[in-house]
């Protein structure tokens, strides 16, 4: 029996924010002085939930802002299935 000889998969967990943590963060971040991008970024990331890699290849032309949606394509995606992220309006 090889089980024992099999390691699995170890997950590693990142911090993240808490819902009480977000106001001070955000105020945080309205008062960055480095590059307005990373303002940004980090904004979309928290609202959209995407990935950096799907924020950081994004094309304007996956964006559809009249049906308030950005497809993410397949290749572009962990699972290889394309990704439908609504926007808010």
């Amino acid at each position: 029996d090889l089980t024992s000889a099999m390691s699995g998969h170890e997950s590693k967990h990142y911090p993240f924010l808490t819902v009480e943590e977000l106001p001070d963060f955000f105020k945080a971040l309205a008062g960055y002085t480095g590059s307005p991008l990373v303002v940004l970024a980090a904004r979309l990331l928290i609202l959209t939930g995407v990935r950096t890699g799907e924020l950081r290849g994004a094309f304007w032309s996956e964006f559809d802002l009249e049906k308030a949606v950005w497809e993410i394509p397949a290749e572009r995606m962990k699972m290889k299935r394309p990704h439908l992220v609504p926007l808010s309006t």
